[in-house]
This record gives C-alpha cells, sequence and structure tokens, in this order.
C-alpha cells in the first residue's frame, strides 16, 4: 500500500507581498435590463449574493459601464435580447444636454453595492460615444484607422469622462477609479460589442488629458489602464520572443501591419515613463483571457513569470489588477455552473495571486443571460414577463472562498509548501485591521489532501473552514471550528477557506 503523502505548509508573518485592493466583478449590459425590468425581491436577491459577506460573496470591487449609445432602436443592432450590443448613453449627441435618468438598472446596482458595504467603484468607457467616434458606431471598422477616436476629439473624450465622474460624486455615489479604455491592443472592427483600439500614444493622449479635467474639476478619481486583452501586450518584445520564438513581437489582432502605431509593450512604455506613472497611480490592469491552461507553452504558470520579471525590471514598486476574467477557450461556448469551471477559475485566481501578485482580481460579467461560461450568476429571463430566474454558479462561491474573507487592506504572507497545478495550491491573508488571518486551499485532485499546519508560529488557535464542492449545499458552507495544530483533510475538487484571529504577539511586516 501506497503510504499517503501529507501537505506541510509553514506560514511567515513577517514575509509580505502584495496589499490587496480588492475583489470584484462587471455591472456591463446586463444589470441595466435586470435592474430596470425586475422586481424588488429578485434584485435584492442578486445584489446580496453579489455583495453581502452574509448572505453572498462580499465583493469589495464594482465595475460600472458608462455605455456608448448602443441602445434599443438602433438600426446596427436591432434585437434587443443581445444585450452586449445594446447600452445606454448619458450624452446622446454634442448638442443635448446630459441626460442623468438613463443606466437606470446599473444605477440600482450600484446603490446596493454601495449600500452592501463594497469598498471600490471603478467606471470603464469601453468606447467613446457614438458621436465622438469617427464612423459614428460603437465599434470601429478598417476604414478608420488606428482608433475610431480621433486625436482632436481626445480632449473632449476626457471632458465627456470627467462630467460623469462629477455627477456621480455630487450625487455621492462617487467613482473610485475611471478606466478611459479596454483591451486597447484588440481591432474591434464591426464588433457588435462596444470596443475600440488605440495605440499607445493615444492612451497616452487620452490619460494626460483626463487627468488634467479630473485635477480642474478637483476629483480625487484614479485613472486605470490599459485592461489588456492578453498579458502578452504588457510584456517587453523579448519577453514575448522568449516564451514563443516564433513571434518576435506581441502582433496582437495585426493592427500594426493595418494601419501604424505600437499597441505593446505597456509596462516599458507606461510605468517606465515616472511622469505618465503617476498620471495612473503607477499601476497597469490585465485580463487572463487564455492565460488560464498549462498547454500552449505553459500559459498559466510561464506566461505570469514573465510579467513578474517585465514589472519588476521597470517598475518594482507598481501594481497590478487583474481586471476581467472568464473562460474564452474552445469550451467556453456552453454554460458550467458546476464544480469544473469553479476550480478552473480558482486555480487563475490563484496564479494571479501568487506569481504575477496581482493586487486586485475581477472576473467578467456579474450575471449573464448567455449560453456561455461568462457568469457568475446566470438567468433565463429574456424579456419582461419572463420567469425571474436567478441561477447562481459554483464559480460564484469559488470566487467568494477570496472576496468575503481577504479584505481591502489585506496582505499576502507567506506560505511555504507544496503547489501542484493538478494538486494542492495554497496562499495566505493577513489583515492587520482585525488581525485575522485568511488561508486559501485549493485542491485541484479527484482525492483528498491531508494538510499539516501544526508546528509553526503564527498560527490562530482556532479557525473556522468553509468549503465548497460539487455536493448540493456545499456553497462557501461553514463546516465549524479547524485547529492548526491538528491535520486538516481537503475533499477532492473542493476548495476550502480557513479564517481566524491571530494571537497575541503574532507581527506583520507591513
Amino acid at each position: 500500500m501506497t503510504e499517503k503523502t501529507t501537505n506541510r505548509y509553514s506560514l511567515d508573518l513577517g514575509r509580505t507581498y502584495q496589499t490587496i485592493d480588492h475583489f470584484g466583478a462587471s455591472g456591463a449590459w446586463s444589470m441595466d435590463p435586470i435592474g430596470k425590468m425586475w422586481s424588488e425581491e429578485s434584485k435584492t436577491r442578486v445584489a446580496d449574493l453579489l455583495f453581502s459577506q452574509e448572505k453572498g460573496i462580499g465583493l469589495s470591487g464594482w465595475r460600472f459601464a458608462i455605455g456608448s449609445g448602443g441602445g434599443e432602436g438602433n438600426p446596427d443592432y436591432p434585437e434587443p435580447l443581445l444585450w452586449r450590443g445594446h447600452s445606454d448613453t448619458f450624452k446622446p449627441t454634442s448638442h443635448l444636454p446630459y441626460d442623468w435618468s438613463t443606466h437606470e438598472g446599473q444605477r440600482w446596482f450600484l446603490k446596493a453595492a454601495k449600500l452592501r458595504g463594497v469598498d471600490r467603484i471603478v467606471a470603464m468607457a469601453y468606447s467613446p460615444p457614438r458621436w465622438l467616434a469617427k464612423n459614428g458606431r460603437i465599434a470601429p471598422d478598417e476604414s478608420v484607422g488606428q482608433s475610431n477616436l480621433a486625436d482632436d476629439r481626445i480632449g473632449e473624450f476626457a471632458c465627456y469622462l470627467a462630467d460623469i465622474v462629477r455627477h456621480f460624486a455630487e450625487e455621492e455615489i462617487p467613482f473610485d477609479v475611471i478606466s478611459p479604455v479596454n483591451e486597447p491592443s484588440w481591432c474591434w472592427d464591426d464588433s457588435r460589442q462596444e470596443g475600440n483600439r488605440y495605440t499607445n500614444e493615444q492612451i497616452k493622449l487620452l490619460v494626460r488629458a483626463l487627468h488634467g479635467e479630473l485635477r480642474r474639476r478637483n476629483l480625487p478619481t484614479e485613472i486605470d489602464i490599459a485592461e489588456t486583452a492578453e498579458i502578452a501586450a504588457l510584456l517587453d518584445d523579448e519577453d514575448v520572443q522568449a516564451f514563443d520564438p516564433r513571434l518576435s513581437f506581441y502582433k496582437g489582432h495585426g493592427n500594426e501591419a493595418k494601419h501604424g502605431g505600437k499597441y505593446r509593450e505597456y509596462i516599458k512604455d507606461f510605468l517606465g515613463d515616472s511622469d505618465f506613472a503617476l498620471m495612473i497611480g503607477n499601476k497597469l490592469s490585465y485580463h487572463s483571457y487564455w492565460a488560464d491552461h498549462a498547454n500552449d507553452g505553459d500559459r498559466l504558470l510561464a506566461y505570469r513569470e514573465r510579467l513578474r520579471q517585465a514589472l519588476d525590471r521597470h517598475a518594482p514598486a507598481a501594481k497590478l489588477w487583474e481586471t476581467e476574467y472568464c473562460n474564452l477557450n474552445a469550451d467556453g461556448a456552453v454554460r458550467d455552473l458546476g464544480m469544473g469551471l469553479a476550480l478552473f477559475t480558482a486555480r487563475v485566481i490563484h496564479h494571479d495571486l501568487t506569481v504575477a501578485r496581482a493586487s486586485a482580481w475581477s472576473w467578467w460579467l456579474a450575471l449573464s443571460p448567455h449560453d456561455f461560461k461568462d457568469g457568475l450568476i446566470y438567468t433565463d429571463f429574456a424579456r419582461r414577463g419572463d420567469p425571474e430566474t436567478v441561477l447562481p454558479s459554483k464559480t460564484l462561491w469559488a470566487l467568494g472562498h477570496y472576496s468575503r474573507f481577504v479584505r481591502p487592506g489585506a496582505a499576502r504572507v507567506e506560505l511555504a509548501g507544496p503547489s501542484d497545478k493538478d494538486g494542492l495550491m495554497a496562499s495566505a491573508y493577513a489583515h492587520p485591521a482585525n488581525r485575522t488571518l485568511t488561508v486559501v486551499l485549493l485542491n485541484y485532485a479527484e482525492q483528498a489532501a491531508d494538510v499539516d499546519l501544526a508546528g509553526e508560529p503564527g498560527w490562530p488557535d482556532e479557525m473556522t473552514g468553509y468549503l465548497t464542492s460539487d455536493r448540493e449545499g456545499d456553497d462557501l458552507r461553514s463546516f465549524g471550528a479547524v485547529r492548526p495544530s491538528e491535520p486538516l483533510a481537503v475533499p477532492g475538487r473542493s476548495i476550502v477557506t480557513l479564517h481566524g484571529s491571530l494571537p497575541e504577539g503574532a507581527g506583520f511586516s507591513l
């Protein structure tokens, strides 16, 4: 008989890494029709699942989509059920005044988030409004060249965004962060989804203009860029070539070959420019799409190692935020409310936090009507009068193992021990404000894993355990007290979080 392996972990509170800013999700598109058409009871249930630390996963970040005006009745997008092609706009034309009654559904959830204690609100603009776009549409086409926003209208776009930020500040629902571009290296030609490409120089022009408009209005809102679709757009050319010798540099969608300009090397160009880095809070954001599997050159681990190395080379004190993820792989086109996607996602979160050392992590759509692996919560609702179905996924609860317990201000601390992408993975977070410790254990394997936390100073005497597995009811379920001095079995294909108060004398290096 083969002797069972015990996985021992050593805690070192004196060795700290990044401070956590938030865990979040996006209210893009689906939250507007839901917020407008659903009953208060159904909306409240969704809000509790997303934002409540008692009834749900306690998100600490929320992303509000500033629509560009691809709304219902638009001849380009005649099907109202294709929600991602339909968005409100606060200003339908350059000549009309702002209409602050739009985005009604999203505004409901924005208030619900703040009411439940969400710490950080991010406003996002996927595209300029239609009246600022060269082609008058919510996405570019090949004819517009480098971008659908002309350089001589960048100032107008910056004023538009700053006006929106100021309005919400006056309404006492301030945006902590404004994200003016999304996946700017993507082509976006003829997309039914809002989007726009920007060269590096155009991003700099926009950020400088927006920074000036925010300061002129005395608004403390931070600017976040660049929400890259792929990690490779952040890397230096030599990093991309080292990762994949077939490439001399990141080519993305071929924008440079088609239109000229530069759409890559964001760390070097943005954080390597010290004056510009200050305008963006010495931080860059990225999306984890296609960085979630171990084949194709090990995009799970090696990709993030390259990312961390590039950041340490140019700006070791800078922050990274992971701001969007769902499964866009070949198997992504079917809903999965089960444990398979939950574990797949938790493994991505783990590597973003422990290898890339991201300070924030966000999922894509908080609520999805699609037959796709893109939602934390799903609904079959399509039009007014349909049943208001609320279908929480196991992925919701997987994210909750981090978001409910690892709160803003927590520091990731050293937890040395086994790290197997196909087996057991673990990370630890200390909270100096309330002197608590959170440990997240992810078991990707089919068989249970024995864990030994004993013999190390700094552990709480007792912690509360929470479990998500494929069993019904195992949705961040509390399973009672756990003593780190005693062995712990982590079930196969499950996630376990331990949370407890640190003993007196346990110190931090913060």
